[in-house]
This record gives structure tokens, sequence and C-alpha cells, in this order.
């Protein structure tokens, strides 16, 4: 959440960061909201995936010789993967892990070698990628790809998952996806749902078109209110303050339930 203080100088932005610590358990449409959220983040890494294999298609189907040196490269991963093994084998044999050992130097100076080979070869084929994907129709894949997420991101590709938790969910894969791209070891996984994971609300005066509520709006206690997030009680008798919540999962019934959780 963040709240403007303005004095007479300049304009002030202060951000403030809670936490919150449930006590005790959630209520089954809770889960199930985050059960949504998971489910949503999965199919998303698969589209993503299945995009990424349309890709290699459609340049293999555009230039044999990108082909070619694919195969070439992954041939030459398969032997640094066993030149690794042997390596293993060779430490075995020696009984030692002392590099100056003439088996474990072979071994090093093989991997040495291929993964030269490999440089080579990715560098060229980097160069032939490049090339071929200026051949390609790449609207054509990429309107696919951006029609598929439309349809998963929606309310009823969501299994009705809260619009706002949904902007997030799709937010976070798009960053992670950028990220896999400028990073070749990047990988986009898929979760295992476990009971975990986060709620994203808006806190947004009614009638505003910008987000931002002040601190005194936020913790005004219980009031007429059928926001999907509210708090609705607070506690000052601890060190760290007690709220209700009040939590709209059926936003169209307007049936607001409370969990109670510590704020740190």
């Amino acid at each position: 959440m963040v709240t403007r203080q303005c004095d007479n100088e300049e304009p002030t932005i202060r951000v403030y960061k809670y936490g919150l610590v449930p006590i005790g358990h959630l209520d089954e449409r809770a889960i199930e909201e985050l059960w949504r959220a998971n489910k949503m983040w999965d199919k998303l890494v698969e589209l993503h995936y299945q995009n990424r294999a349309d890709w290699e298609k459609a340049r293999c189907a555009a230039n044999p010789l990108y082909v070619k040196i694919t195969t070439d490269l992954a041939a030459l991963n398969e032997k640094i993967s066993k030149a690794y093994d042997d390596k293993r084998t060779a430490r075995m044999n020696a009984g030692t892990r002392d590099t100056s050992h003439p088996l474990i130097s072979a071994a090093n100076d093989k991997i040495k070698n291929l993964k030269a080979k490999r440089s080579a070869i990715y560098e060229e084929s980097k160069r032939i990628r490049e090339k071929t994907d200026r051949d390609l129709n790449q609207k054509t894949l990429n309107e696919a790809f951006n029609s598929q997420i439309i349809a998963t991101c929606r309310v009823s590709g969501t299994g009705r998952l809260y619009s706002i938790t949904s902007d997030e969910v799709r937010k976070n894969f798009k960053n992670a996806r950028e990220q896999s791209f400028r990073n070749k070891r990047g990988k986009l996984r898929f979760h295992r749902f476990d009971g975990t994971g986060f709620f994203a609300f808006r806190f947004r005066r009614n009638g505003a078109n910008v987000d931002g509520v002040s601190f005194k709006e936020l913790f005004q206690g219980s009031t007429s209110n059928e926001q999907r997030f509210t708090i609705v009680r607070k506690d000052n008798s601890r060190k760290k303050q007690d709220c209700g919540f009040g939590q709209n999962w059926l936003a169209a019934k307007k049936e607001i339930h409370g969990f109670f959780r510590n704020l740190i």
C-alpha cells in the first residue's frame, strides 16, 4: 500500500509493507482461491513451453541448416555429459581428487576441448537462428500465443479467480518469462500446489481512477463496506496489532467472511 503525504516544500511518497499471519485455518473457499491461482500459473507455464516448441518446429521447417546445427549441438552436449561421468570414474580409479593425477588431468582436458567445440558451435547456431527467425512469420506465432494467454486469463479460463489476483499472476508470469529469455540458464517451473500462495487486492477510493488510500482510511475499522478486502475490527491490546479482515470470496452474493490475522 502506498500513501502520499505532502508538506509545503515537496511531495513525499511513503511506502508501508505489512505481513499477515493466519490465526486458525483458512476457509475452504480461500484455499480454493489459492489453488485457482496456482493452476493458472501452471497453465501459463505450459503455454510458454508449447510456444517454445512451436518456434523450434517453425525454425526446423524453414531452414535445414538450423536442423543440422541443433542436432550437432545436442550430440555434443551428450558427449560432454558422458565426459563428466568418465571424470567421476577416473577419480574413483585414481583414489583422489587431485587434478594433477594423470587420469583426472586427461578427463579435464577432454571436457575442456569438448566445451571449446560447443562454444564455437553455439555461436554459429546463434547466427543461424537469428537469420532463420527473420524469415519466419513471427506475427502469426506471437498472435497465436497471445490469444492463448488472453483466453487463460479470462474469468472463464481461471475458474472465476478474482481478477486482481489473476492480473498479478499474469504479471509475475510475464516478468519470469522475460527473465528466462535474458538468462540462458533461466527456466520457468511448474508449481505443485501445497496450500500456499497469495491474494491480491486493490486499494482504491470509490470513483477514483488511480489506486491508493490513506493509512487512516485503511484502518478505519468496522464500516458499511462491501469491498472484497476490508478491515472490520482492531485490537490494540498487544504489541503486534490484531485485525479482523473481511474477505468477500463470493462477491456476487455480498457475503463477507471474517479471517483474523496478526499484523506485523
